[in-house]
């Protein structure tokens, strides 16, 4: 089994992103066309039925050199919970600065030596890795030289980067040989289960997310969110929001066409939404209008929840030009099993910030 390609967290400030991509991310979509009018779709997005990591929040996107940014991972284990599993383990591994042409994969040389104390099972004590069971938040300082030693660009502002890589992973990690084709390769850890076999993208997620430093010492801030909507109601931090099972099944509810019941008239469809301030979006200081005009950050927000199914996952929240979308709501249909759920909102800006909101729902 090949080793999984590094999940993309990407944060660059040269493009305009709509969509955010994880390796990542993490978020990237099936495609597939139907292949008749009753066909099934692909699980949606939205449903978390594996190991997923749903975001990593940095306190500093945009820091300064000699700053010490943190580094929260939202992940959930979304195993069968009546199976016998390994623990999530995670690994963090920092320290690589301004790799060449900026590619994560040119981290690689830069940390060899980490890497293979990690898969040794030797945690350096430098700071520079850390690693143990639902290890969800790391820091690191960032080089006091992040920006003075990257040569001056053709255009716009010097700026120098840094990556942090991460696992997680069902199991155990060990090193594995490059299989890649490309010069990006294969990510230099993979993870094993008790018997040595290794596991796929279902007990596995590597991924990398970077942060950036600039001349101007420009900052960003993370989109601020000031409730979690439920039932048209802020759902506060340590309530419960509850709601009726719907008769019916995933797979009931996936179909389209003609097989494809009317979940809407037989169950609860609930509004979920966040609520954000005017001012969610910065300017963003490198983009600009036709008429030389500056623009603001894209905002988006991604839903997410381990049962039920919503109407539209991913919903945008402010417009690079004409500002705040009025209507950034989407419906949730509940679970078809009686239980306790969560639910995420994971609200997220064009230039690496975000803020993650969970919530629990009891289905009765």
């Amino acid at each position: 089994m090949s080793t999984p390609s590094p999940h993309h967290v990407r944060r660059s400030p040269r493009r305009r992103l709509v969509r955010y991509v994880l390796a990542g991310a993490l978020l990237t979509l099936p495609v597939a066309s139907e292949v008749s009018s009753c066909a099934a779709p692909f699980d949606p997005q939205s449903e978390i039925k594996t190991v997923r990591v749903l975001s990593v929040d940095i306190d500093k996107p945009y820091a300064n050199a000699g700053d010490t940014v943190t580094f929260k991972m939202n992940y959930y284990d979304g195993r069968d919970a009546t199976g016998t599993f390994a623990p999530i383990q995670i690994t963090w591994l920092g320290g690589c600065f301004n790799p060449p042409g900026d590619a994560y994969y040119g981290c690689y040389d830069q940390l060899g030596q980490l890497l293979q104390q990690v898969a040794s099972g030797e945690i350096p004590p430098d700071g520079l890795v850390a690693q143990g069971p639902g290890l969800d938040t790391f820091s690191i300082k960032l080089p006091s030289d992040i920006v003075t030693s990257v040569a001056e660009p053709n255009a716009g502002p010097r700026l120098g980067v840094g990556f942090v890589f991460f696992t997680v992973c069902a199991g155990e990690v060990r090193p594995v040989y490059d299989e890649g084709s490309t010069d990006a390769g294969s990510f230099p850890l993979g993870c094993f289960d008790a018997n040595g076999n290794q596991l796929g993208s279902d007990s596995f997620i590597p991924g990398y997310t970077q942060v950036y430093a600039f001349e101007d010492e420009r900052t960003n801030a993370a989109p601020p969110v000031d409730a979690f909507m439920f039932d048209d109601k802020p759902l506060a931090e340590g309530d419960v929001g509850e709601a009726r099972a719907c008769a019916f099944s995933d797979e009931e509810r996936n179909k389209t066409g003609c097989a494809a019941p009317d979940v809407a008239a037989e169950c609860d469809v609930i509004s979920v939404d966040v609520d954000v301030p005017k001012n969610v979006a910065d300017v963003d200081a490198d983009a600009f209008d036709a008429e030389g005009n500056a623009l603001h950050e894209v905002v988006w927000v991604d839903y997410f929840a381990d049962g039920g199914t919503f109407d539209n996952d991913l919903k945008l929240v402010s417009d690079a030009s004409t500002g705040e979308i009025d209507d950034h709501s989407t419906t949730w249909t509940p679970p078809e099993e009686p239980g306790l759920y969560s639910m995420w909102a994971v609200v997220r800006d064009n230039r690496g910030g975000s803020t993650t909101v969970q919530r629990y729902i009891e289905v009765k």
